[in-house]
């Protein structure tokens, strides 16, 4: 049987948010079994769960009565990855900090503090039969299966098409996913500026992709799609229990993930 974890001790955190630019901090906070996920955002308190998601472009944004935090999904992936399930994570500005555009660093923090086994156990979901949702080019196809695989096929500029397939666990997790950071198109960046995006972007904390290769070394020579394995992992949180299934992923992103978590709880109920 798995059980419901916590961590040991609070942990606290201090960065710059992705697209605001602002100083943002996170202090996460233990909590009880059967707690859940919640953000504290001013005053308010944010469930992660499908519902409170107000936005999905270019990060998945949560909200509730005025009161919004963005770039949630590489938290929720270090904790889905981690297999944390009760906490409450108290955000002081906009957004989540972005560290180094990946996971690594909220994984760092949260195993110096440890995690807490609690006494209930963890909801597991099982699929019955397969669930998709698609639009155009892209597709996410849920599969039933003994345990949870995520798989990635994309083309990048400068890397061609790649796929990647990962059966999920933490040691996986921190080694495999982690560790990849969040990218942009050469193409797109000026737009993204233009439109507030991306203000606390630098080379430091984003990968920017083009035909004639990369920014920077890359950590993983199919750095992008192992990203885009962090995002689903992060967006799958908002299920708010764990999964057993093989989820195939072509062209996904945040929006066509939230699809799909609203289309497995809506199925499966």
């Amino acid at each position: 049987m798995a059980f419901q974890q916590t961590l040991s001790r609070p942990v606290e955190i201090e960065g710059v948010g992705l697209h605001t630019g602002r100083l943002c901090r996170l202090r996460m906070l233990p909590a009880a079994a059967g707690g859940g996920l919640s953000f504290l955002c001013d005053g308010e308190t944010i469930p992660a769960q499908p519902e409170f998601v107000v936005s999905t472009r270019r990060a998945t944004v949560l909200g509730k009565n005025g009161r919004q935090v963005s770039t949630v999904e590489h938290l929720l992936a270090a904790l889905n990855g981690l297999g944390l399930q009760n906490l409450s994570l108290e955000v002081e500005g906009p957004e989540i900090p972005v560290l180094d555009g990946s996971a690594a660093g909220f994984v760092k923090k949260i195993r110096e503090a440890g995690k807490r086994r609690l006494a209930s156990a963890a909801a597991i979901r099982q699929l019955s039969a397969p669930v998709w949702v698609g639009e155009k080019e892209s597709l996410l196809l849920a599969l039933p299966s003994p345990t949870l695989r995520l798989t990635y096929l994309g083309s990048f500029p400068g890397l061609g098409f790649h796929m990647r397939s990962l059966k999920i666990s933490p040691g996986v997790f921190v080694e495999e996913i982690a560790p990849a950071r969040t990218f942009a198109l050469r193409e797109e960046v000026e737009g993204l500026l233009a439109q507030g995006f991306g203000k606390g972007g630098t080379m430091d904390n984003v990968v920017i992709l083009e035909e004639r290769g990369p920014s920077v070394p890359l950590r993983f020579p199919d750095e992008p799609v192992r990203h885009k394995l962090l995002d689903l992992l992060g967006d799958l949180a908002l299920l708010g229990e764990g999964l057993q299934a093989h989820i195939i992923a072509i062209r996904s992103g945040h929006r066509l993930n939230l699809e799909l978590v609203k289309r497995i709880l809506a199925i499966e109920g």
